[in-house]
């Protein structure tokens, strides 16, 4: 199953705040095949007919059917959500939750939704098809993986799925009128490997390196909303190893905050409050592959279409939303907070940030090292309605 997706390109620095790109793609549709409206199967497990667009990531290319989905937005059975460069998350009416991997395509069903191309993640009970097999997920945490050939990959990382072939079509063309075999039950910690026409290949465990690849891949990597039943999948991941968590990889900077306010009482203004812990956890996520890609690739740059999904997505705690971005660039040796806020205050953009942005009543800063580099990134929130831009 693939776990590395292609990063988004970096624009070259400059500006501090985001704005969004919009660069038009599109892929060919594809009708559903017979396994999206099969019969419904004996699990409790039902598809959920409407979803909600709630993180995008990597980009603006994700489409319902032919208009391309924003945030928010709303897919109803039958359409298809089709992700191209991009990764996203949706909402089930239900309460299930799924995230796309890039070049994925997914269309809604009112028994099942099929699943025709690419990777998923579902969490929660939710009724999926292949092209030859129903999966039945029972509040569980389930990676799905469908090669061109439509053989697919089921990794059950916590819980159980219930695996059903599909019937064949008769000479008719018809959907023959009872499964042509068993219902496979794959528990926590298994995956099945399934042929294009739906026969068990192997059956077998899944390794620690495995669970670490997926925590380490497109789909926990980046994103900020949390998936249902997360608790029970961290509660797996401590089983296996305390080094494998869901949390975000990068820490608390503190110190960089003090000497942020310090700056700031001498300027006579009041000290930027701290993050409620909700929010301080999604601005780390939120942070932290930012970090990490700048420390892999050398460029101190800002992510712009990360940068832009946040902005859409409100504050759920104190009504606050994201006003500005700053980064302390990396360095061979760990972050001196004076010497970052000497060369923040040395440029009257980063003063004006820090200083005299009404809006900004609370600042948060995380710091990510790796290789023996250190870089560290803060953001502002306030108050009101999101503004693009610096």
């Amino acid at each position: 199953m693939s776990l590395h997706p292609r990063l988004p390109r970096r624009w070259p620095p400059g500006a501090v705040a985001a704005v969004l790109l919009m660069p038009l793609a599109s892929l060919s549709l594809q009708q559903p095949s017979a396994a999206a409206t099969a019969g419904p199967s004996s699990s409790a497990a039902t598809a959920a007919t409407r979803a909600t667009v709630q993180e995008i990531l990597d980009g603006p290319d994700l489409w319902i059917d032919r208009r391309r989905a924003r945030v928010h937005d709303r897919a109803t059975a039958p359409e298809l959500l089709r992700s191209g460069e991009s990764r996203a998350q949706l909402a089930f009416q239900n309460g299930a939750s799924g995230r796309m991997n890039q070049l994925t395509q997914l269309r809604l069903g009112s028994r099942c939704s099929l699943l025709d191309q690419g990777q998923i993640l579902l969490s929660g009970a939710q009724s999926l098809c292949l092209r030859s097999a129903r999966l039945s997920v029972r509040g569980t945490h389930v990676l799905v993986d469908l090669d061109s050939r439509g053989a697919a990959t089921i990794s059950v990382l916590e819980g159980q799925v219930d695996v059903e072939q599909l019937p064949g079509p008769t000479a008719s063309g018809s959907a023959a009128a009872a499964p042509t075999a068993p219902t496979t039950s794959v528990g926590q910690g298994q995956r099945l490997r399934l042929s294009a026409e739906g026969r068990v290949l192997a059956l077998e465990p899944l390794t620690p390196a495995d669970y670490r690849a997926f925590v380490e891949g497109p789909l926990v990597d980046g994103f900020t909303t949390p998936l249902p039943g997360q608790p029970a999948l961290e509660a797996t991941l401590a089983a296996l190893t305390p080094q494998l968590s869901l949390a975000c990889p990068a820490r608390p900077d503190t110190t960089l905050v003090e000497a942020v306010n310090g700056a700031r009482r001498q300027a006579g203004r009041p000290p930027f409050s701290p993050l409620p812990a909700e929010l301080a956890e999604r601005n780390c996520r939120h942070l932290a592959p930012v970090l990490r890609r700048i420390l892999a690739s050398g460029d101190c740059d800002h992510d712009r279409q990360r940068w832009q999904t946040l902005l859409q997505e409100p504050g759920r705690s104190a009504g606050l939303t994201p006003v500005s971005e700053l980064i302390a660039c990396p360095g061979a040796r760990a972050i001196d907070p004076a010497v970052v806020l000497q060369r923040w205050l040395g440029s009257p953009l980063h003063t004006d940030l820090l200083l005299n942005r009404p809006r900004a009543s609370h600042l948060d800063c995380v710091q990510l090292t790796a290789s023996g580099r250190t870089a560290a990134m803060c953001t502002t929130w306030g108050g009101g309605g999101p503004r693009p831009g610096i």
